[in-house]
């Protein structure tokens, strides 16, 4: 076991799930600060910004490396693994139509957040620190109002504040765990990182795109739900430049 790949790889990933987690923290603000802060943060802010992040964090640094026909089956493979989870989740007698949903949007978030750790851990432990850092920085910076969106998700989506904040929290430790795994993987199996990244980003842009669907279907104030979609989105786009 190459054990300076595993602590690089750990170092990348805790620079991006303790981002997550500090994001989180805010959402526990005293009710007052917190619903200052939910104002300007609401569920379509947060899809807003998991579009984004499954475009620019996920597909598009995928679609750039060699091999893209790889890439696009991974994709692929991720679209067809939500779609079967759906199927799965809808027929289970336990859960209603609108439990499936959440645990399918939940199940996709992971999935998102495994390569934001598996990212970082892999470039600290597969290039030199100048060329890496930027790319941490990035995610890190992206995560931190990701951990608090994170979090508001989970509570839109019918858990309290406090379970909320365990799935805000629950996602950091994912994308510490991806940071290992990235920092293992490295120099083990040549050229998969693309392959995740394209099968997250698939499974998540599926997910985030029905969830969107549901929204405009239900909601009545469609102007509102654009104009914090859009917000969300270009804050991650700005993020990511």
């Amino acid at each position: 076991m190459n054990f300076t790949a595993l602590i690089d790889g750990l170092i990348g990933g805790l620079s991006s799930g303790l981002a997550t987690c500090l994001g989180t923290l805010l959402f526990l603000l005293p009710t007052r600060a917190g619903q200052k802060v939910e104002r300007f943060i609401s569920f379509e802010f947060a899809l807003g910004m998991m579009l984004a992040a499954s475009i620019f964090s996920l597909l598009l640094p995928a679609l750039q490396e060699p091999r893209v026909d790889l890439t696009l089956l991974a994709v692929v493979f991720g679209v067809v693994f939500i779609l079967v989870l759906e199927r799965i989740l809808v027929r289970s007698p336990h859960l209603s139509a609108n439990d499936s949903r959440a645990s399918l949007f939940i199940a996709a978030m992971m999935l998102h957040n495994l390569p934001e750790g598996i990212a970082p851990g892999a470039a600290l432990a597969g290039t030199s620190l100048h060329q890496s850092l930027p790319m941490i920085g990035a995610i890190a910076l992206q995560n931190l109002p990701e951990g608090y969106t994170t979090a508001l998700a989970f509570h839109a989506l019918g858990a309290s504040r406090r379970k909320a904040a365990l799935g805000g929290f629950a996602s950091g430790l994912v994308e510490i765990s991806g940071g290992v795994i990235g920092g293992l993987l490295v120099g083990v199996v040549d050229g998969i990182l693309p392959r995740l990244l394209g099968f997250a980003g698939g499974a998540m842009l599926i997910v985030t795109s029905r969830e969107l669907w549901h929204r405009f279907r239900e909601g009545t104030d469609h102007s509102a739900l654009w104009w914090r979609l859009a917000c969300g989105f270009f804050i991650v786009l700005i993020l990511t430049l």
